[in-house]
């Protein structure tokens, strides 16, 4: 999980340098390169606190708070501006700090920034001048092909529609409660309620959210492209079955994300997920039964890998794409490899979150031997990029690599700055 704690600290602008946003920009459509993310121009994320932000990672540049404001306000007010003004610019938004760090490492795979490079605003009509603009542009023709899957991506998620204005979010996220049943180690309060109350000992936070909201998302809800939900755990919050709801009452074409711990499935969820275009995300850190429950406290393996095997199953029933996302730690740093061969066996697709707190079970704090012997583990790693799943997995654990190269060389540094 994401150090929230020192993201919020960090009160600067995140500067990168010309060689890290070229290096960058050459995974990228040429068309997509004047500006590093696209979140601000795209999204809106609803935290649990009130606060509209444009991504999960950047918790300080706060956009508006609900409910004292709207929604409409938080898009289109002063302090989205001057977000998107910021972006345009040679450093990333203050509060992008998490995302800096990722681009440094070169662990673009992993980072969040590229999420939002299918929400980017390419004008239909364009579209000629682009791919004419790529094929002349270094590399050729990866160049060419990479700009035309991203106007194939815009026909796919777009879907020319006079009703869609470009000034309008493509995609939402919600993360509106920390109602979970787990203490996963290296989670927290704010987003696990079990750990609030047990661990913290503290009185469970205000809900903000409720059916005025609801009702408020309706006229934003026939312009999206994606929506995605999070928690806590989505499957025990009943505000986002209303959500749902309304997404198959008004536009149930629109891909929507679930990230689950997957130890939640019921005939309620089953309808739910029957009656959505769903990609389901579950967090799954281990297939090795004591290594997942010491992470996932009061998770049970079985069960999990039961409920498993029915997201699986309708993914493919519904032709689209299960995802891992796994949190590499102390706890499961060697079985990375095997978590990634499982995946490719399953045709799951796999993503690394970055852990940084809490410290003891991040793996920056490890000695430089140990984590150029991870990373020596890792690149033995091989298998026959025959199949998308491989490639974009092997692209995910690259990064993961590049992560840790960073950390290695850096070693120390992290910690005699406290």
């Amino acid at each position: 999980m994401d150090d929230l704690k020192s993201n919020k600290a960090k009160n600067v602008p995140a500067f990168l340098s010309s060689e890290v946003r070229a290096a960058y920009n050459r995974q990228r459509p040429p068309a997509l390169q004047k500006r590093l993310c696209f979140a601000p121009f795209s999204s809106l994320y609803f935290s649990r606190n009130g606060d509209i932000l444009a991504c999960c990672y950047n918790r300080k540049f706060v956009l508006a708070r609900y409910p004292a404001d709207n929604l409409l306000g938080a898009w289109c007010g002063e302090e989205a501006q001057k977000m998107r003004q910021a972006m345009m610019g040679k450093a990333l938004p203050v509060g992008c700090s998490s995302c800096q760090e990722q681009f440094k490492a070169a662990n673009f795979s992993n980072v969040l920034a590229r999420n939002y490079d299918r929400y980017a605003n390419l004008p239909f009509p364009q579209a000629p001048l682009r791919l004419g603009t790529a094929l002349f542009a270094a590399p050729f023709p990866r160049a060419f092909f990479q700009q035309l899957k991203a106007e194939a991506r815009q026909l796919k998620y777009g879907r020319i529609r006079a009703a869609s204005p470009p000034d309008m979010p493509r995609l939402m996220e919600f993360e509106l409660s920390n109602t979970y049943n787990l203490e996963c180690a290296f989670c927290f309060g704010e987003f696990s309620s079990s750990i609030r109350r047990n661990r913290d000992q503290l009185p469970a936070f205000p809900e903000l959210y409720n059916a005025d909201f609801v009702e408020e998302l309706q006229p934003f809800l026939p312009h999206l492209w994606e929506a995605k939900f999070l928690g806590g755990e989505p499957f025990l919050i009943p505000l986002y079955f209303e959500i749902w709801a309304a997404i198959r009452k008004l536009n149930p074409g629109i891909r929507v994300h679930i990230t689950s711990n997957g130890t939640v499935l019921n005939q309620k969820v089953i309808a739910a997920l029957e009656g959505l275009k769903v990609s389901l995300i579950l967090s799954i850190d281990s297939f090795e039964e004591d290594t997942f429950e010491n992470i996932r406290k009061n998770a049970k393996f079985g069960q999990v890998m039961t409920n498993l095997q029915y997201f699986s199953r309708l993914a493919r029933q519904k032709g689209s794409r299960l995802t891992l996302a796994v949190s590499p730690c102390i706890l499961n740093a060697w079985e990375i490899p095997a978590i990634v061969a499982r995946c490719n066996q399953e045709g799951w697709y796999v993503h690394f979150n970055t852990v940084w707190w809490p410290e003891e079970l991040s793996l920056r704090r490890l000695p430089v031997q140990e984590l150029d012997r991870l990373i020596h583990h890792y690149v033995q790693f091989r298998t026959h990029l025959n199949t998308k799943v491989k490639r974009q997995n092997a692209n995910a654990l690259s990064g993961l690599c590049n992560q840790l190269k960073l950390w290695s060389k850096n070693a120390g540094s992290y910690w005699t700055q406290k």
